[in-house]
């Protein structure tokens, strides 16, 4: 049995970026080979079938096999793996390098990684700005049936306003970093990749859901 459950001391002090938000669970190995991160894998068993795979690079070249991979007993979640090589050697890297993707397994390039981690940080503000236009949709409506006076909705609707100008100046330069990677041949996106990327700048792009132009007159007429 070449999954192991351990209880190393910096199992539970991982940085930020190792620790996942929302642990997949109840995925079939099918389903898990079509595309993800190891370190998603919660899933004992799905752990178990993916040891002994081939890794390769994103080139197509082989590096070797999973031997073992170590899970934390309190986590429930990969925190290294170890790789055999033909020639016996081994090679432990952290499980957010280990990628599934198109029923191959593949080891991430330090750039790769970059790339995964930007991804990952504008689908989160993504997911804020979502959740600010929601926030001023509910204020404008407070507004508009008096439950708010005008001072406390100007308040408000300033804060949320520099909260969204800070997270796209964040994204758009997020995005810059990402597009000169991918046109200086650093990097090279998947489909998968791709369509997230058009799915954050769709959110990005969005401006606020026009207010009718009669109650537009009631707040500022």
């Amino acid at each position: 049995m070449n999954v192991i459950c351990t209880s190393f001391p910096f199992a539970n002090n991982l940085p930020r970026e190792y620790v996942l938000k929302s642990p997949l669970k109840h995925m079939t190995f099918e389903e898990v080979m079509r595309g993800i991160v190891l370190s998603e894998i919660t899933d004992r068993k799905l752990l178990e079938k993916i040891v002994g795979k081939v890794v390769y690079r994103r080139s197509g070249e082989k590096v070797g096999k999973i031997w073992k991979i170590y899970v934390s007993k309190r986590e429930k979640q990969p925190i290294k793996v170890v790789l055999k090589t033909d020639s016996n050697g081994k090679i432990v890297v952290p499980p957010e390098r280990i990628r599934v993707e198109n029923n191959r397994i593949i080891l991430l390039d330090h750039s790769q990684e970059a790339i995964l981690s930007i991804i990952g940080r504008l689908s989160d503000i993504a997911e804020e700005l979502r959740k600010l236009r929601d926030e001023l949709l509910v204020l404008d409506e407070k507004l508009i049936s008096g439950e708010i006076p005008r001072e406390e909705y100007n308040v408000a609707r300033s804060r949320i306003e520099r909260k969204k100008v800070h997270l796209r100046m964040e994204a758009s330069t997020l995005l810059d970093a990402l597009n000169h990677m991918v046109q200086s041949g650093e990097v090279t996106l998947n489909k998968e990749e791709e369509r997230r990327i058009y799915e954050i700048m769709d959110v990005l792009s969005l401006s606020l859901p026009a207010i009718p132009l009669r109650e537009l007159e009631k707040i500022f007429g």
